[in-house]
């Protein structure tokens, strides 16, 4: 039987090659492109879940009220928040605090190396997370004062790779911080897996945090530097344990001498931690939630849409096998076997298809990765790690039972012809299953429509943000990492000035100034401004910057009123700033009415006063996505912050070399790191960029999928005609008019696909937009554009082949039976 099925479909295929080739193009391209965004998905719904207790672990969270209102949510909280948890509750079992040491400076003889993902961790941390030991013993090696725990990649760059064994790094001893303290290696972890929202090079002891700084770091309920996380037993139920929080709160919190604000905790699970994360001081590697999501279910709409060519396809191909299932049923085939002979094609079809998918994924991946900046592969969907082997199973359920699906219909359609009148030639109604068959026409291009819009949605917001006005200049500006190696005193102003003088010499560069952050980083929170219209009890919060007297010039940033810092304004001795500026944010949250009435006014914040000496206008200092927010401008320097330098138009590769000769001379045995600024703020788009690249990608494959489906029909709908066409063709009938005749069919499916798309577009948009702060508006264009690009696409397709059949010899089509 299935030899004899085999023949039958060979047969076919030999006969129709265009038609299977239209068939197995659209599948295989279907479920290329569906298989593509589930790997995708799969990594990003995997982070973490290769921890053996992640469903047990949680992220402690902060969350900040003032005057009834939140005023931030974060990470950060205080040293003896999760050692009291543990304390006080039964349910917490475990618990491990982390603290980031920046960018911190290690030198191993005459090199000195700079690791950005640098954390001081306490002797639990690797007994709550199973991150792999390559060398040393997990349950001691963080112990200790001065113990280091390194990774593989950061082994390989201290030492190179010819050090032997990782057992023989143990013991090591490394040179740490400015101070050259001695660090003693304890263990070699093995490079953090990429779907962990950790990312982490090297650890320190956090013991050695309380020995050298105060035992502050853990015992203390004012200082906010740490992050948490616990452990919870397997019979604990978080809801229930978080309702005791508020008693916790109550019972130890003193953060009111800190922040003056109602200060609440609350647990998130270490699963959500990645994909579900809006947490300000974030460590972690964070996604968005939702276009994770939405990409799912867009796979699963083109699997959907390759499946309705399938069926159209197999449909509109039936009247030319009517009178292949009338002669088999009068020589005594059952509709029983013609089920499952269609069946049988059906999984057979797709199959190849799935075949052809495979080879298309080794040849697009590699291209596909480089252009998006991913690491896509089929091991992603059958991994080890959370949801991964799920999704890989729940791939294969969907491709057999859709393989199935797609052919039952066809499969009843095509053996419930009635021998009788098929052979007599009778058949065309009863074949075409033509509401069916429109309906999922119809699908097909809402869909696409809908890919479209997004698309269109996405990218224009995106160039939107591009393009916005920012308040300051990105320019060409370079970044420079300060000297981390230097001791701060009170020379190192004069220092960096003359390095600032140094750069100046060089035609090129157009202006250099130095700060604790710059554009796009995320800035610490000042809690307890007091303006002369606040009331005594109150407190405000606002966000806080430490520049040098030529940041504002640098930057191009505008003073409404007042003046500019100057090197007056500066001073080492901490105590003797008493000048600050703020921006039309602040001017609002302290009520006054204008920038000249806010100038001279005085302020209080870090319990003394400050004299407003100039306003700014309001910039971006992170993404147009968030609300600009009032920022307080203090005039302070610090070795760990950043020298920022304007070049001319290009003039990069020109001056690097003099630049870091310059840091040098000035800054003997620091490492010399630097970037662009543009490149450092436009990170903060990168979620919207690949969003972006997905749907314009993907939504393309949609829409060819889609004209694949609908050069099909056209084909057979113009050889059901021809008879027809040749008549009309003999009666004077044009060609524009046998166009018009054979297109309206499907232009009135497109146009309910139009009307079907337009609500569902606009809700998508709507709700995608209402995540920005600053947004494109909803024009008509985001509704016209797309229907116009698929309606478009849709006639020319159509075109193509009704043209063919309107040129067509009527002698010849008279002849057609």
């Amino acid at each position: 039987m299935f030899h004899t099925h085999l023949l039958i479909l060979l047969r076919k295929i030999t006969r129709n090659r265009q038609f299977f080739f239209l068939n197995i193009a659209g599948l295989a391209i279907g479920i290329m492109a569906s298989i593509m965004i589930l790997e995708y998905v799969s990594h990003e719904w995997s982070y973490d879940g290769f921890h053996t207790k992640s469903d047990r672990i949680y992220r402690v969270i902060n969350e900040r009220f003032q005057q009834g209102k939140m005023i931030q949510k974060g990470m950060i909280t205080y040293p003896s928040v999760s050692p009291a948890m543990k304390r006080d509750y039964p349910e917490v079992i475990l618990n491990t605090r982390m603290m980031p040491i920046g960018r911190s400076p290690i030198k191993i003889e005459d090199k000195v190396f700079i690791e950005d993902d640098a954390y001081a961790a306490d002797e639990n941390f690797l007994q709550i997370f199973d991150y792999p030991l390559l060398a040393g013993d997990r349950n001691t090696c963080l112990s200790e004062v001065n113990c280091m725990v390194v990774s593989r990649e950061v082994a390989h760059r201290f030492f190179g790779d010819n050090f032997g064994s990782y057992e023989s790094l143990i013991g090591r001893i490394v040179l740490a911080d400015e101070d050259l303290t001695p660090f003693t290696i304890t263990g070699v972890l093995e490079d953090i897996p990429e779907n962990s929202h950790l990312s982490v090079n090297l650890l320190i002891s956090y013991e050695t945090l309380i020995q050298y700084f105060s035992d502050a770091f853990n015992e203390s309920w004012t200082m906010s530097e740490i992050y948490h996380y616990v452990l919870l037993s397997e019979e604990a139920d978080p809801d229930l344990l978080q309702q005791k929080f508020d008693d916790f709160s109550q019972r130890y919190f003193e953060g009111d001498r800190v922040s003056g604000s109602e200060e609440k905790f609350s647990l998130q699970p270490l699963l959500e931690a990645h994909l579900y994360s809006d947490l300000e001081y974030e460590i972690g590697n964070t996604n968005n939630g939702q276009v994770v999501n939405a990409l799912f279910f867009v796979a699963i709409l083109i699997l959907a849409i390759a499946w309705i060519n399938y069926i159209n396809l197999t449909t509109g191909k039936a009247i030319e096998r009517a009178k292949e299932v009338g002669i088999r049923k009068v020589l005594g085939a059952t509709r029983k076997e013609m089920i499952r002979q269609f069946l049988f094609e059906s999984i057979i079809l797709n199959l190849f298809a799935v075949l052809i998918a495979v080879i298309l994924l080794g040849i697009v991946h590699p291209y596909f990765n480089q252009y998006m900046g991913t690491t896509l592969s089929l091991s992603l969907l059958f991994g080890s790690g959370y949801k991964a082997f799920f999704m890989g199973g729940i791939l294969i359920i969907v491709l057999v039972a859709g393989s199935f699906l797609s052919g039952l219909y066809p499969a009843f359609i095509l053996s419930a012809y009635k021998p009788s009148s098929v052979l007599k030639g009778n058949f065309t109604n009863s074949l075409e299953g033509r509401s069916l068959r429109r309906g999922l026409v119809v699908f097909q291009f809402a869909s696409s429509i809908i890919l479209i819009a997004a698309t269109i949605t996405v990218y224009s917001q995106l160039t939107f943000m591009a393009e916005k006005d920012l308040g300051f200049s990105l320019g060409e500006t370079l970044i420079i990492e300060g000297p981390e190696m230097t001791h701060w005193d009170s020379t190192y102003i004069q220092r960096a000035d003359l390095f600032k003088n140094a750069l100046r010499g060089n035609p090129d560069i157009l202006g250099v100034s130095t700060s604790r952050n710059i554009p796009g980083d995320n800035l610490g929170r000042l809690f307890n401004l007091q303006g002369p219209n606040t009331l005594a009890d109150q407190n405000l919060t606002t966000r806080h910057l430490s520049v040098d007297y030529e940041f504002i010039t640098t930057y191009g940033i505008e003073v409404l009123e007042g003046r500019n810092f100057t090197e007056l304004d500066h001073n080492p001795d901490f105590s003797l700033l008493k000048n600050v500026m703020i921006n039309e944010k602040v001017m609002e949250l302290l009520e006054f009415s204008s920038p000249a009435e806010a100038v001279g006014q005085t302020v209080r914040f870090w319990r003394k006063e400050w004299t407003i000496i100039g306003v700014v206008e309001n910039f971006h200092q992170a993404s147009p996505r968030y609300p600009i927010e009032p920022i307080v401008l203090i005039p302070s320097y610090s070795t760990n912050g950043y020298f920022s330098a304007t070049l001319a138009s290009g003039s990069l590769q020109k001056v690097l070399p003099e630049v870091s000769t310059t840091f040098d001379e000035f800054f003997p045995g620091n490492a010399f790191t630097y970037y662009m600024l543009d490149e450092h703020y436009n990170t903060q788009f990168q979620e919207e960029k690949t969003f972006s690249q997905f749907f314009a990608f993907f939504s393309g494959l949609a829409i060819f999928i889609s004209c694949l489906g609908l050069l099909g029909l056209s084909s057979y709908h113009a050889l059901r005609k021809t008879k027809e066409i040749g008549i009309r063709k003999v009666f004077g009938a044009t060609v524009n008019h046998l166009i018009f005749w054979l297109s309206r069919e499907f232009m009135f499916l497109i146009g309910i696909a139009i009307l079907a798309a337009v609500p569902l577009l606009i809700i998508f948009s709507k709700q995608w937009l209402a995540q920005y702060a600053y947004r494109i508006p909803l024009g008509a264009e985001i509704v016209l554009f797309p229907l116009l690009i698929a309606l478009t696409i849709a006639i020319l397709t159509i075109s193509l082949q009704t043209w063919k059949a309107a040129n067509a010899d009527p002698i010849q089509s008279l002849k057609h039976e």
